[in-house]
């Protein structure tokens, strides 16, 4: 299931909703972009420009994941990468988001044989279907209640209550 389009459509319209999904529910979502990265002409998915309280900026990636695709790491390495070369904002953060348990193809890369050097990249990740449906509901924020079908112990009537929260919200 090809989930981009509307995924970053859901966060161009509700980007701060997705913020405690992020880690960071306090930051202040001040931009919403979504890049062509020029060499493979592919798009990452969605970044934001984010300023916590304490007046700190940054950027923060938002990879969303609806299907098995075990490059997806290595992809969203290369859009680190990409930004890390063409951009000055820093910091640069990631958080890839799984849909489903069957699309989650982990958050870490490791590399390295029998003796050698290796590296670790670590990239935050968030696992839907871990989240509690009535807490996203009872959030009251249309981004949260969107996902919230996809979301631990959802039911028919928290169904209904995130329908009802995007008709009255947006």
């Amino acid at each position: 299931m090809q989930t981009d389009l509307p995924l970053k459509r859901l966060t161009q319209l509700c980007p701060g909703d997705l913020l405690p999904l992020l880690g960071t529910p306090e930051a202040e979502v001040m931009a919403v972009e979504s890049l062509e990265l020029p060499a493979s002409k592919s798009s990452l998915d969605t970044l934001l420009r984010l300023r916590q309280h304490d007046g700190t900026e940054y950027l923060h990636l938002i990879e969303w994941q609806g299907y098995r695709d075990p490059q997806f790491l290595w992809r969203t390495l290369g859009y680190l990468s990409w930004l890390g070369q063409n951009r000055r904002e820093r910091p640069i953060l990631a958080t890839v988001i799984y849909l489903h348990p069957g699309d989650d193809v982990g958050d870490t890369l490791q590399q390295g044989t029998p003796g050698s050097a290796s590296w670790i990249a670590s990239i935050h990740s968030v696992r839907l279907w871990t989240l509690d449906a009535a807490k996203a509901v009872a959030s009251d924020a249309p981004g949260l209640a969107v996902l919230s079908p996809l979301m631990d112990r959802v039911t028919p009537a928290l169904v209904e209550q995130a329908g009802d929260i995007v008709l009255r919200r947006v």
